[in-house]
C-alpha cells in the first residue's frame, strides 16, 4: 500500500482521539481508509486498511459498540477479543454489497 507511516498515523491518531470523545460510526473510517489507499484503489485494498485501523484502534482501547434504545444504556460493548472484532466486522462487511451499510455493523467509543 503507497502511504507513508505518519500518514497513517495521523489518520489512526484522529479517529482514535475522535473515539475518546464521541461515539464513532464506520464513515470516518472508510473515510480515513480512503485518504491512505487513494480513491483508484480496489474495495479490496480499502478494506485491509479499514481492518488495519480498526485492530490499532482497539489496541488504543477503543472497542465496538452496538446502541440501544432507551431506558436502558446508551450502548453496549461487543464482548470480544481483538480477533473476534475483526473476523466479525470482516464477515459483516463481507455480507453487506454497499460500503454505506457498514454504519449497521456497529460503532466505535473509549470504553
Amino acid at each position: 500500500m503507497g502511504f507513508s507511516r505518519e500518514k497513517y498515523q495521523e489518520e489512526l491518531g484522529y479517529l482514535v482521539d475522535y473515539a475518546k470523545v464521541d461515539w464513532l460510526n464506520f464513515y470516518p473510517i472508510e473515510g480515513a481508509a480512503r485518504v491512505l489507499v487513494g480513491s483508484e484503489a480496489s474495495g479490496e485494498c480499502c478494506r485491509k486498511v479499514v481492518l488495519n485501523l480498526i485492530g490499532d484502534m482497539f489496541d488504543a482501547g477503543i472497542r465496538p459498540i452496538d446502541l440501544t434504545p432507551p431506558p436502558g444504556p446508551p450502548f453496549v460493548s461487543w464482548a470480544t477479543d481483538k480477533e473476534q472484532t475483526l473476523r466479525r466486522i470482516a464477515r459483516e462487511m463481507d455480507e453487506r454489497e454497499n460500503s454505506i451499510d457498514f454504519i449497521d455493523i456497529c460503532w466505535f467509543t473509549f470504553v
